[in-house]
C-alpha cells in the first residue's frame, strides 16, 4: 500500500500549525505569490496570513509573535524581499528568538539552466542572498522534491532547540510537488527551552 501523497506547502504549513502557528507574516511577491504558497496559507485550516507593508515589518512581527508564542514565521520573495528581512532576522538572532523566515525562490529549472531574472544580479549566483542568510540564522536549507520531509523537519526542530531564526528556501515551483508523507514515519517536532547564555543569575 503506497503512502498517502502530500504537496511540499502543505507538509511545510502542516508542521507549522503542529508548533501552534496561526498567523503566518511577511509581503506577496512574484516568486512567492505564483506558486500558490500564499494561497495555500488562505486557504489553509487554522492558519490565517498577516500581511504586511514591507518586509522589514514582518520580521518585527514575527520576532514579537515568537516572543508571545515562542516560534514565528515570516514569508517574503526572493532577492529583494528577503534582504528588507534581514535586519529584523538578525535581531532575532542576537536575543535568540525562534522565527523562520520562508523564501519563495526562482524555478529551478531556472536555477538549473543559469537563467537571468529580475531579484538576481545578473551573474548565475542564485544563493548569494541565502547565503547572507548562513551569518544570521541557526539552520538553512533551499528544499528539494527529494529532501523537503528531512529538511523542513531538521529546519524546525533546530530553530525551537536553540532559539534562533531559520531560513527555508522554496523554488516556486515544488510548493504544488506531491510527495509521499508515510504518517507513521513522522515524529512530533521537539520543543525545549534554551538558557540564554547571556542570561546571569
Amino acid at each position: 500500500m503506497s503512502s498517502p501523497k502530500m504537496t511540499i506547502g502543505d507538509y511545510l504549513l502542516q508542521r507549522l500549525k503542529s508548533l501552534g502557528i496561526d498567523i503566518i507574516f511577511g509581503v506577496p511577491g512574484d516568486y512567492n505569490l505564483v506558486y500558490h504558497f500564499l494561497i495555500k496559507i488562505e486557504d489553509f485550516d487554522g492558519i490565517q496570513w498577516g500581511n504586511n507593508c514591507n518586509e522589514l515589518n514582518a520580521s518585527y512581527a514575527a520576532d514579537g509573535y515568537a516572543r508571545m508564542r515562542g516560534i514565528g514565521v515570516l514569508v517574503t520573495t526572493f532577492g529583494v524581499g528577503e534582504l528588507s528581512a534581514i535586519n529584523g532576522i538578525a535581531g532575532s538572532y542576537a536575543e535568540m528568538v525562534s522565527v523562520v523566515h520562508i523564501v519563495g525562490t526562482l524555478p529551478t529549472a531556472s536555477q538549473a539552466s543559469g537563467a537571468i531574472l529580475h531579484h538576481t544580479l545578473g551573474n548565475g549566483d542564485f544563493l548569494i542572498f541565502a547565503n547572507m542568510y548562513k551569518e544570521v540564522t541557526i539552520a538553512h536549507t533551499n528544499l528539494t522534491k527529494t529532501n523537503a520531509i528531512e529538511e523542513i523537519d531538521r529546519v524546525l526542530n533546530e530553530c525551537l532547540n536553540k532559539s534562533r531564526p531559520a531560513y527555508i528556501g522554496l523554488a516556486v515551483d515544488l510548493s504544488d510537488h506531491e510527495i509521499n508523507v508515510d504518517p507513521l514515519s513522522i515524529e512530533p517536532l521537539k520543543r525545549s527551552l534554551v538558557r540564554n547564555p547571556r542570561d546571569v543569575h
